[in-house]
Formats: structure tokens, C-alpha cells, sequence
């Protein structure tokens, strides 16, 4: 858990002179010279030639989102090097990494993340839901680098902003529904305009739902199944010089995450399983019988354990087949040209995700280029993921005494973010020009990952069985009671036993029962 408060004063005055940043630009192509049009971006706080803003940027502008069919962040990492996505069900990475640096866990207890997210203006720090389905957005603007001088946190990997369409004076409607090979389907309509005098409204709202694109062929059903409801209202004050602008969003997402490949086909016809410096599936290890679980290799000692009688490999006997590398004969998975898309997980996937934001943008024109600047935001983030964690659709061991693997993964968490902040921003003719503002943050981040396993037996126990107390492992309470996990074939153990999946303990202190 984590409760944090964050303030700061940012002040920055200096000569901006246009030094030919590397900025990547999409957008609409001219009719008659079939040259890109200039794209504005607000990278610097003030709208500027992408060109000229000396820093790396990858911009998409509404055209280049519709053309390129750009609907998701697997999309959006595809279009800009050095992006990745993570799980971010899971906010494991907080599920954002730019040139290889992100957080690790966004349940860290610390409130800068290596990417940050902001939409409007507004930091986010988590990335799921912020743009449903990238609809209805003006502009989306990937930066490279540290950002905390003008983006307020101290991102140093980069930050990714989300700058949606707002009111406008004129009546218009748009209306988007798209239908694709894999049976996904896209329903999205926003229109708005004038109501009465300087007050306008926008209105955007879109449902997203489809088949499973990572096909499952074990019990826990298909993976990446899309299934999300989003709407947004939007008001808006434009007179002389004031505008203010007040938008609420919400998106509820229960869709199916995408999981893992099992990108290797293991052994299945050793009952044992090795630890040393080589890698289990080497050649060297093929020479290993049960009269030689022991040894060295190339002067690099290893160590098996299992034996036919009792196995340890939890493959030993397990026929299903890993069907992402089925057709590959064998070869390294990255070296396959029949790799497929494809799981055989006995877990189902679960993502519940709800999010609610409020977001209020002030600008007030002091003089010819001289604003004001305030951006007030308030977002929550509800969520629980879940996954099969083994790669597998193992129920039960293969094998007579044998071994097996099932376990799956439990990702709960609750992100709050309250921010204020107000700048200064000059757009004077020449090169001279400031940015002098306040900002401030708080935000309540609750979280835990945990892990059940089903493929063991736990049973409750005296903290003073001398049979049980001499097994090595960790103790732990669980409603007044001490639990502990007993091998099957520990014949003195409790009676008393505990028939529920086995407790599992993970980052954040979480016991899951």
C-alpha cells in the first residue's frame, strides 16, 4: 500500500531554438503534393510544428489513428520504436516500458513511474482504460527521454499523452463500426455542438467485443477476448478570452487478457529435473540416467532429482501438446516460421477493470501570448486480473506417484490520483519564451499479487508437532490458525487437514485462500 503527497514548484525560463529533435509524424497527406501535413504538438506546453520541438517524438494525429486502424496499445507499440507494453491487469511494469527502462512493479512503493501517462493534461499512473479504443482522440503523443522538467512527474524513460476531442461550435457526428476477420466488433458514435451562447457539449461513447484472438485448446476457454463499454461527456465555456472545459469518463473492461506463448516443447520422458549452469534441455543432459543424477559438465557441476519411481519432472508422462510450437519440429521458437497463437490452459483469464475520471482544463489569455494555464484532475482505477500461470492444462499428475504444475496468478488493485496544476505559459514572437507553474499530486495506491496453487495438499498444523515442525518450510496464520504445506507421503501428519487451493503469499504481503 502505498499513500503519497507530492508537491513542487516548477520554474523554467530559457532560449528555445529548434535543434531538429528526431520526431516520428503521422498524419493526413496533401492532395497535391502528397507531402505529411505539419502536425501541431503540446510536448512543450505550447502548440509548436512538431518539427521544431527539440525533442524525440512520436506523434499520430486523428487521421493517422483512423487510417492506420490504430485501436489499441499493441497498435500503438507497433507504430512507435522503443515502445512496449506490459500486462497492465497485472501493473506489472505498470505495463509501459520506453528503450527498455519502465518500473518494475507499479505497486512499488514510490510515485514516480518510469513512464508516465496523461490524458488531457491529467497524470495517470496506471495506463488501462485511459482512451478506449483510441476514439474520438485528436492527438496522441509518445515522448523519449526524461520528461519531468515540463510534464510535472519525473518520468525518465518518457510519457505517453492522451489528447482527446473537445466541444466545438459546430454541429458535427461521427459514427465508426467496424467488423474484422477474427469476429471482433467496433461500435463508437460521438457528436456534440453548440447549445446556447459560448457553452458547447461533446458526447462519446463506444462498445468493443469480439472472439478470443490466442485460441485455446485446454479447459480454461479462449485468451484476448475484447469486452469493453466506455462513454464520456463533455462540457465546454468558450468566451473572448476564457475557455474551460470539463469532461467525465468511464469504462468498465471485462474482457479476456492475452497470456503468455509456451514457446518450448520440455522433455517428457525424464522423470527427473536438472539445476547447474547448463540448461536443462541440452544435449549434455541427455546422457543422464538414474545412476547418474550427479556430476560435472565441461568441469560445471549439476545436480538432478527424480527417479522413475518418483518422478520430478512435472512433464514426465504429460501427452497434451504445446500447441504455440506444435509444427515446429523441435526448433527454437524464435527460429520457427509455424509458430502459432495458440495455449492449452486449464486457468480461464479474468480482467475486471473499472475507471472513473474527472478532468478540468482552464485556459485564460492574459495578454496577446500570455496564458494561464489550470488542469485539475481526479481519476480511480478498480481492478482484478487474473491468468493461468503455468502454461499448462494439467489437472493431475501423469504418472503414477507423480508430479504436475497448476496455478494461477490473482492481480487486485485500487489507484487513486487527485492532481492541481497551474502555469504560466508565454508563446512570444522570438526566442525568448517561459513556462513558470505549480504542481501538486496525491494518490492511494492499494495492490497485491498473489499466486493459488491446486497441484498441492495443505492441511492446518500444530505449531508444536514435532513430525510436522521438523519439515522445512515457512509458517504462517491464517485466521488464528497456522498452516503449512505436508508432503502426501508424510504419514505423521495432523489430522486436521485444510482441503481449500493452496495459500499462496506474494508481493504486498497478500495470503489468498
Amino acid at each position: 500500500m502505498m499513500k503519497a503527497r507530492q508537491d513542487g514548484l516548477l520554474f523554467f525560463v530559457g532560449t528555445f531554438i529548434a535543434f531538429g529533435g528526431v520526431n516520428q509524424l503521422h498524419g493526413e497527406e496533401s492532395e497535391d503534393d502528397d507531402q505529411i501535413e505539419v502536425i501541431v504538438v503540446t510536448a512543450e506546453r505550447r502548440a509548436e510544428n512538431i518539427n521544431e520541438v527539440p525533442l524525440t517524438i512520436s506523434a499520430f494525429d486523428s487521421s493517422a489513428i483512423e487510417e492506420l486502424g490504430i485501436v489499441d496499445e499493441q497498435d500503438l507499440e507497433a507504430l512507435t520504436p522503443g515502445l512496449q507494453f506490459g500486462y497492465s491487469e497485472e501493473q506489472t511494469g505498470q505495463g509501459t516500458v520506453i528503450r527498455g527502462i519502465g518500473t518494475r512493479v507499479a505497486g512499488a512503493n514510490h510515485m514516480d513511474m518510469g513512464v508516465a501517462t496523461y490524458v488531457d493534461g491529467v497524470y495517470s499512473r496506471t495506463a488501462t482504460g485511459v482512451a478506449p479504443n483510441l476514439f474520438d482522440v485528436e492527438r496522441v503523443e509518445v515522448a523519449r527521454g526524461p520528461q519531468g522538467t515540463l510534464n510535472g512527474k519525473n518520468s525518465i524513460a518518457g510519457s505517453i499523452s492522451y489528447i482527446t476531442r473537445k466541444p466545438s461550435a459546430e454541429w458535427d457526428a461521427q459514427v465508426l463500426g467496424e467488423f474484422t476477420d477474427q469476429a471482433t466488433q467496433r461500435y463508437n458514435v460521438a457528436f456534440g455542438g453548440k447549445l446556447f451562447g459560448p457553452l458547447m457539449f461533446r458526447l462519446t461513447g463506444g462498445l468493443y467485443t469480439g472472439d478470443g484472438a490466442q485460441k485455446n485448446i485446454g479447459l480454461g476457454g479462449d485468451y484476448d477476448v475484447p469486452d469493453e463499454v466506455s462513454y464520456s461527456p463533455q462540457l465546454r465555456f468558450q468566451w473572448d478570452r476564457f475557455d474551460v472545459n470539463v469532461r467525465y469518463a468511464q469504462s468498465r473492461d471485462t474482457s479476456v487478457p492475452r497470456t503468455n506463448l509456451s514457446l518450448f516443447d520440455p522433455p517428457r520422458d525424464r522423470p527427473w529435473i536438472c539445476d547447474g549452469a547448463a540448461n536443462f534441455a541440452a544435449d549434455a543432459f541427455n546422457d543422464i540416467t538414474e545412476n547418474t543424477l550427479t556430476g560435472t559438465i565441461d568441469g560445471v557441476p549439476y545436480f538432478c532429482e527424480g527417479t522413475f519411481d518418483e518422478p520430478e519432472n512435472i512433464w514426465y508422462g504429460y501427452t497434451e501438446p504445446a500447441p504455440a510450437v506444435e509444427d515446429c519440429g523441435g526448433v527454437i521458437a524464435n527460429l520457427c516460421d509455424d509458430l502459432k497463437n495458440e495455449v492449452n490452459l486449464n486457468r480461464p483469464g479474468i480482467k475486471d477493470v473499472t475507471r472513473e475520471a474527472w478532468t478540468i482544463n482552464v485556459d485564460i489569455e492574459i495578454i496577446d501570448g500570455l496564458v494561464l494555464q489550470y488542469t485539475y484532475g481526479d481519476n480511480t482505477t478498480d481492478q482484478f486480473g487474473s491468468r493461468d500461470l503455468d502454461l499448462t492444462n494439467q489437472t493431475g499428475p501423469s504418472v503414477p506417484n507423480g508430479v504436475y504444475d497448476d496455478r494461477r496468478n490473482v492481480s487486485p488493485f485500487l489507484m487513486e490520483d487527485a492532481s492541481h496544476e497551474i502555469q504560466l505559459v508565454s508563446n512570444f514572437d522570438g526566442k525568448f519564451n517561459f513556462i513558470a507553474g505549480y504542481y501538486e499530486h496525491e494518490g492511494t495506491n492499494l495492490w497485491a499479487v498473489s499466486a493459488d496453487g491446486f497441484s498441492h495438499e495443505w492441511r492446518m498444523a500444530d505449531t508444536y508437532d514435532t513430525c510436522v515442525s521438523d519439515f522445512a518450510g515457512s509458517w504462517a496464520d491464517y485466521e488464528g490458525e497456522v498452516y503449512r504445506y505436508v508432503p502426501d507421503n508424510l504419514t505423521c501428519a495432523p489430522k486436521k487437514e485444510y482441503s481449500g487451493r493452496q495459500p499462496s503469499g506474494g508481493a504486498g504481503g497478500d495470503r489468498t485462500l
